[in-house]
């Protein structure tokens, strides 16, 4: 039976190996999510080698219990045709569905295998309706939701029966960054979180303005006493974090939400349980306001006598179904088994039985039927009605494995994919050198811009205030509008929604799925934030209604130029580039609120690098970018990838600085062999493949 049946409320339970598997299933998961070795955003958890998700899959699916599979890293072009194929085979194996970022990889499953079950990763950002809305467009069933998104905001989302499921952590460890916008690990450690190896610097000792010591480590999500809130609201699935953690954490967290789940509450030994097995301390994260807390440190490990006992909660191995086998014997004529596990009920006729000579007791033929130790099934009712007749050992035996294999075969998929060809790369002409487009925060920057060469403005302004914001969009002709990272609440999309009909821009820079929608009839670069790392996320995009998409910064040269290739690609060539976008204020934690408008605060790392945090307002919320302690800098090096547009990204530079950059890139456009070079940059992954 479907663990989604009659309108529950689904548990979803992490599976990092084998062995958390049964420890989810055996203390009452009703669905797991696993990942294979590649293309998950766990590959540093034991994960699953085919056989053993073939193993898995069918092991749930004859529980009745869901199985998603993880395919939520970026995929860079040559494994593009690698990944369908893997997700290929998992749609023959079973899967229920895949969770799934990459927009290529979208895009190919659902126009090449479109009855396969796709869930938006909480990598893709989707917070609020206008990401719903693309959800939809996409073919995705399901949006695992921004861990940003508050039990209100779900509430409303829900209301709107947009035909998207919503699902929601409600446990596990909490990201500082919005998801899917974080390059921290990928820029200062070289280990990329949107392929699956964040190297976690965020958890590492930081201090900001010299004042805490773990100032981007928050506490883990505990939503426990607070199921009532989230079904109330809509969610349809609870998730559980922790495909990186112990088979006894996956016990203990699995077993206290299940009893939270069917009884109102977990007792309190299991809430301990839960919280000694693995635990920074708990907040309910952003679900009613910002509950978020810094300077959380990993704790030690747990006594031993916990593990010994939630090892004890699944040490009888993988849960088996239910069976139940009805033998009817009659003389002269072919045996009869009824065999039936859970809907699947199924009559088998067997060899022909004979005339006894002897009584034979009825517990001979049991102990036959119930010989099930090397199959899936577990004997809950064995009937024998004999009459005299008799049946050899070996049919009793050859009747029961035919069973077994026929309720096996009848839960595995029985459609087949209909898989169609790759179509043909969409090209756009060329348009001579490249546009100059400036993303600016200040009326000083966009002067200095524009006095420098710059064809393009794109506001991001220090506040999103409309008295603010669409004067300064309309004085610069042909500006774009930048939208940031995050609409969290109804009253912050209303506001862009004025500033885009005021007059004042005639486009977006799009860094979420849901500026997709906001920004119909419009201009629409897609930004970097859009994570483009392959051809067919670029062409998804432009079918969303992007004329212009920005390459992901985690692309090399080769990579940019084999991209770039088909028109209408845009690099980012300069800037301090966004680590982290946070919607908690470290600051106004530790220290105190400063009403920032731009500069906020150094974050000093363990190793005595500074990175800058710069602060932006909307709606009376504020948005805070974690930068990159130097600039990227390629002006000197992109003309060669063949980018329609380059991108310069200014965030605290002086005026005289933005101009000289600028200046800079006009001459590199134009051809120009030498241009000279800024103090203290970085070539980013240029020149440098990211793990």
């Amino acid at each position: 039976m479907d663990s989604r049946d009659n309108g529950k409320l689904e548990l979803l339970a992490p599976a990092g190996s084998m062995e958390s598997l049964v420890a989810a299933l055996s203390n009452g998961a009703d669905a797991v999510y696993m990942g294979g070795g590649d293309f998950n955003a766990r590959r540093n958890a034991r994960n699953f080698d085919d056989s053993e998700l073939r193993a898995a899959i069918a092991r749930c699916r004859l529980l009745g219990k869901r199985c998603y599979i993880t395919v939520n890293t970026l995929l860079f072009e040559r494994e593009l045709e690698a990944a369908f194929s893997y997700c290929t085979s998992l749609y023959e194996y079973g899967a229920d569905a895949l969770i799934v970022q990459d927009m290529g990889l979208i895009r190919e499953l659902r126009r090449r295998l479109p009855e396969l079950e796709l869930h938006a990763s909480t990598q893709l950002g989707v917070h609020n309706a206008d990401g719903l809305a693309v959800c939809r467009e996409l073919g995705l069933a399901r949006a695992v939701l921004a861990r940003e998104v508050s039990v209100d905001a779900i509430r409303e989302l829900s209301a709107l029966d947009t035909g998207v499921e919503l699902e929601a952590f409600a446990h596990g460890a909490l990201c500082m960054s919005f998801s899917g916008a974080c390059l921290y690990s990928s820029m200062a450690g070289e280990r990329s979180g949107n392929r699956g190896l964040c190297a976690q610097p965020c958890r590492k000792r930081a201090r900001l303005d010299g004042v805490g010591e773990r100032a981007l480590s928050p506490m883990d999500l505990c939503m426990i006493e607070h199921i009532g809130s989230l079904r109330e609201a809509g969610v349809r699935c609870i998730k559980l974090e922790g495909r990186m953690k112990r088979a006894e954490y996956v016990a203990a967290v699995t077993r206290a939400y299940r009893k939270a789940i069917d009884a109102g509450g977990a007792p309190p030994e299991d809430v301990r349980a839960m919280h000694d097995v693995f635990s920074r301390g708990f907040t309910t994260g952003y679900y009613f306001g910002d509950g978020v807390r810094v300077d959380a440190r990993s704790p030690e490990s747990a006594p031993a006598r916990l593990y010994d006992e939630l090892a004890r909660t699944y040490a009888d191995g993988m849960p088996r179904m239910p069976l139940e086998l009805n033998l009817k014997l009659r003389a002269n004529e072919p045996a009869q088994l009824t065999a039936q596990a859970g809907a699947v009920r199924l009559e088998l006729v067997g060899e022909r039985a004979q005339e006894a000579h002897a009584p034979r007791d009825p517990k001979t033929y049991e102990r036959l039927l119930g010989k099930l130790n090397d199959t899936p099934f577990a004997a809950a009712d064995i009937r024998v009605d004999a009459d005299g007749a008799y049946l050899a050992a070996a049919d009793v035996n050859a009747l029961r494995r035919a069973a077994c294999a026929a309720i096996e075969a009848s839960v595995r998929r029985a459609a087949q994919p209909r898989a169609a060809e790759r179509g043909d790369v969409l090209r756009v002409p060329a348009h001579g050198a490249p546009e100059l487009i400036a993303i600016v925060r200040t009326e000083e920057q966009a002067d200095a811009a524009i006095a420098g060469g710059v064809s393009t403005i794109a506001v991001a302004p220090r506040s999103y205030d409309e008295d603010a914001a669409a004067p300064m969009g309309a004085r610069y002709p042909g500006a774009l509008l930048y939208l940031p990272v995050t609409l969290l609440s109804r009253g912050e999309r209303e506001v862009a929604e004025r500033l885009l009909t005021s007059g004042a821009y005639c486009g977006i820079v799009a860094n979420n799925i849901c500026h997709m929608a906001l920004g119909r009839g419009m201009r629409i670069v897609a930004g970097a934030h859009m994570n483009v790392t392959n051809n067919s996320a670029a062409l998804a995009l432009r079918e969303l209604g992007a004329s212009l998409v920005t390459l992901s910064v985690e692309l090399t040269s080769p990579q940019l130029r084999d991209i770039c290739a088909m028109g209408g690609c845009a690099v980012y060539v300069y800037g301090h580039q966004p680590l982290m976008h946070l919607t908690h204020c470290p600051k106004r934690e530790l220290s105190h609120c400063d009403g920032c408008r731009g500069h906020a605060a150094w974050v000093t790392d363990e190793e005595n690098r500074r990175f800058e945090l710069t602060n932006t307002i909307i709606c009376g919320r504020c948005s805070q970018r974690l930068l990159n302690m130097v600039p990227t800098y390629l002006i000197d090096k992109a003309l060669g990838v063949g980018a329609s547009a380059w991108v310069l990204e200014f965030d605290t530079e002086p005026g005289e600085r933005v101009r000289s950059i600028a200046e800079a890139a006009v001459r590199a456009a134009a051809g120009a062999r030498e241009v000279p070079v800024v103090d203290g940059y970085t070539r980013g992954h240029f020149n440098r493949q990211v793990d």
